[in-house]
C-alpha cells in the first residue's frame, strides 16, 4: 500500500510539472499545437495557462506565480501595489513612500484619519495591479475572499517538489495547482532594508491593505496576504497582514471579480 501511494504522489507531481505555465507552442510551452486534452482542461489567457479548479466563482488561477515559468518555481518578488518586480525592497524606492508628510503616510491607498493625503482607496487599482499590467485586464492580483474560497472549496497538502516546499490545491474538479513556498522579504517597522527568510512558508499578496480602523496608524502600513506554512507537522493556511514595501510573491487569477 505504501508503495502505491508513493507511485501515485509521483504520478501526480508528473501531471503538474508535465504543463508549464507558458502558451502551447512558445518557448518553454508544450511544443507544438496543443492536444484536445490539453484544450479542453486548460484555457489560455494572454499566453498564460489558466487552471480552471471548478471552483463555485468560477475563478481560474494562474498555473504559476507571477514572473516563474515552472509550477514550482517561485517567480518574482513585489512590494503591494507597484507593478514591477525587485531584489532590493527598502523604505527609500517603496512607491508609494511619502516624502510630504512626516512618518509613514503613503501618497496613495491611504485612510488613516489624521492624515493630510488621505484618499479613502483600500482596493488595488488597475493602474497598481501587477497581474493585470503585466499580463493584460483579464488578469489581477486574488481577494482575500478568493484564497478563502480556494481553502473552502479546495483539498489542500505539503509537497516537496524540486528541492522547493510547495502547498498543492486540489479542485472539486479534479485539476490542481501547486503554490511554492519562497519566503518573503520582509522590512520590520525597525529596519530598512529587507531580508529574505521563512523559505518553507509563502506569502502571496491580496488586492487589499490591511486598514480595520482609520485611527490605527500601524494598520495603515499593512496590506493583506495569504499566508502558507509548509513548515511542521501541519499544513497552515490564513490572511495575514504583511508590511506593504515588502517582497511577496503573487499568483493572479482571472474570470471573477476584482472586489
Amino acid at each position: 500500500m505504501k508503495q502505491l501511494s508513493t507511485l501515485f504522489l509521483a504520478a501526480a507531481i508528473a501531471v503538474l510539472a508535465a504543463v508549464s505555465c507558458t502558451k502551447p507552442g512558445e518557448e518553454g510551452g508544450e511544443g507544438g499545437s496543443a492536444s484536445k486534452d490539453f484544450r479542453d482542461k486548460y484555457d489560455i489567457y494572454e499566453g498564460v495557462e489558466a487552471v480552471d479548479l471548478g471552483l463555485p466563482s468560477g475563478i481560474k488561477w494562474a498555473r504559476c506565480n507571477l514572473g516563474a515559468s515552472k509550477p514550482w518555481e517561485v517567480g518574482d518578488f513585489f512590494a503591494w501595489g507597484e507593478t514591477s518586480p525587485k531584489t532590493e525592497f527598502t523604505l527609500a524606492n517603496y512607491k508609494f513612500m511619502s516624502t510630504v508628510q512626516s512618518g509613514w503616510h503613503p501618497t496613495k491607498y491611504n485612510r488613516y484619519k489624521f492624515s493630510t493625503l488621505r484618499d479613502d482607496k483600500y482596493a488595488l487599482e488597475e493602474e497598481d495591479d501587477a497581474a493585470t499590467v503585466i499580463l493584460g485586464k483579464e488578469w489581477y492580483v486574488p481577494s482575500p475572499a478568493d484564497f478563502e474560497e480556494l481553502k473552502k472549496s479546495c483539498k489542500s497538502e505539503r509537497l516537496y517538489v524540486h528541492d522547493v516546499y510547495c502547498v498543492k490545491y486540489t479542485g472539486p474538479n479534479g485539476n490542481a495547482i501547486l503554490f511554492p513556498c519562497g519566503g518573503q522579504w520582509e522590512i520590520a517597522r525597525d529596519k530598512t532594508v529587507a531580508e529574505n527568510g521563512y523559505v518553507k512558508q509563502g506569502f502571496y499578496w491580496t488586492n487589499v491593505f490591511g486598514m480595520v480602523d482609520e485611527r490605527d496608524k500601524f494598520a495603515q502600513e499593512e496590506a493583506v496576504a495569504w499566508w502558507l506554512n509548509a513548515n511542521g507537522s501541519y499544513l497552515y493556511d490564513r490572511t495575514y497582514r504583511m508590511y506593504r514595501p515588502s517582497g511577496l510573491n503573487i499568483r493572479p487569477v482571472s474570470g471573477g471579480k476584482r472586489y
